[in-house]
């Protein structure tokens, strides 16, 4: 496949990074939005249920006996499990001035080590 030639607009824009060329970092790839009048998947199946109910029970009786399907249909039903996560996060303290904090609305915590 050919590579397609970038435009001279996007060059300068352009870094050494991979990725696909044509994104611009901060810019939105799609500003408009989704056009006016278009459908979602999700709301066609659920026009098509809502005229078709004896479907439902046919279509679940595939997912259940199709396991890769029906493990997908239930990471999207119910979302995957929570997992543990270790992490060891080093943090550092550090002074602001009144002013600074008035500034930016950041508010002083309190902690054990601000006491000692």
């Amino acid at each position: 496949m050919a590579k397609r030639p970038i435009s001279d607009k996007l060059k300068p824009y352009m870094g050494t990074k991979k990725g696909n060329p044509a994104w611009i970092k901060g810019v939105a790839q799609n500003p408009g939005g989704k056009k006016p009048g278009t459908i979602s998947i999700m709301k066609l199946v659920r026009e098509y249920l809502a005229e078709h109910p004896k479907k439902l029970n046919e279509i679940m009786l595939w997912y259940i006996d199709n396991k890769k399907s029906r493990d997908l249909l239930l990471k999207m039903l119910d979302g995957l499990p929570k997992q543990q996560i270790d992490a060891n996060i080093k943090t550092t303290n550090v002074q602001i001035d009144s002013d600074v904090a008035k500034k930016y609305n950041v508010t002083p915590s309190s902690s054990k080590e601000d006491s000692d």
